[in-house]
């Protein structure tokens, strides 16, 4: 029976019953053995412990439908730096780090500062519109907001390159194995549709943690379609990286430094749903760095159609 089944129900199979199980589980054991004193500090290291184990649902999801054939997952997925297009793959991390969190603060700044829409977020310009838990913790230099900007900007922005080409590129590939190898590969559809599709199933996956609380706080249901949002967007970005560079892991690398990217820093947050760091400032983001690109877009002999 179970042979009968096409290999990509049975991926949507095992992804939900995996993703479930990883995030019943890891609520249960943070709710039984992590103790920090302060219930906003357990509630906000729980979401993130049970985000990092629901990231490999997808991946063994994977492994489990391709038999766990490492070689050939490697090699159909491109999971690889041979043949890899140095300059696109450079363009895409680089922007990454420094462009999309750049545009970030230009769109809170546009729509919070000057138009006055606060619940889009606002540029943080007063020490007095800071969090008093991030204002504690802040290095002195950091309170200065030219600092902040000139100097500070560009060190959390090698960071995030850093951290996400490193340590989030392991927890990132738990996911893009699925989203960008073995969607990519098993969805029969081309163009933009297949980039839609993708998104729109990355972006549902979300569901559980979001109905939890992650990422859009009490906004739980209009938090899923606007994670949908986000995810569609981001996947064509990713999209657009994968075939240009040559390689899963430019992805994978880009994931993990958005997922690194500090913001707070920099700006005030209002609604989630509208503002940083995952609302609809930051999907407009990612849509004017995809503009950018095709705007600037030049074809090369080794990009892949």
């Amino acid at each position: 029976m179970w042979t009968r089944i096409t290999k990509l129900q049975k991926f949507f199979f095992l992804l939900i019953v995996l993703s479930l199980l990883f995030a019943i589980v890891g609520k249960y054991l943070c709710e039984r053995y992590l103790n920090m004193g302060d219930p906003v500090i357990n509630s906000v290291l729980s979401l993130k412990i049970i985000g990092a184990l629901y990231m490999f649902a997808p991946a063994i999801s994977v492994l489990i439908v391709e038999k766990w054939k490492f070689r050939k997952i490697f090699t159909n997925y491109r999971i690889r730096l041979k043949n890899i297009n140095i300059a696109q793959s450079l363009k895409y991390l680089t922007a990454t780090a420094f462009l999309l969190p750049a545009l970030i603060l230009f769109f809170s700044y546009l729509t919070g500062n000057i138009l006055g829409l606060k619940d889009f977020g606002m540029l943080i310009i007063s020490n007095e519109d800071f969090d008093p838990q991030i204002l504690s913790k802040l290095p002195s230099p950091f309170l200065n907001l030219s600092f902040r900007l000139l100097i500070g900007f560009p060190l959390i922005a090698i960071y995030s390159l850093f951290v996400g080409c490193t340590v989030n590129l392991f927890f990132a590939m738990g996911e893009e194995i699925a989203w960008r190898g073995f969607l990519e590969k098993e969805i029969l559809i081309k163009g933009y549709r297949k980039a839609l599709v993708i998104g729109i199933i990355w972006g549902l996956w979300h569901a559980p943690l979001i109905l939890m609380g992650l990422n859009y706080g009490a906004h739980r249901i209009a938090g899923i379609l606007f994670m949908v949002i986000v995810c569609v967007a981001l996947a064509f970005y990713f999209s657009q990286a994968l075939h240009r560079s040559g390689s899963l892991l430019i992805p994978a690398a880009m994931h993990g430094i958005i997922n690194t990217t500090i913001i707070l820093i920099f700006v005030k947050t209002g609604n989630p749903l509208l503002g940083p760091p995952l609302g609809l400032t930051f999907a407009l983001s990612v849509a004017t760095v995809i503009f950018v690109f095709w705007l600037f877009r030049k074809r090369t002999v080794n990009e892949e159609k």
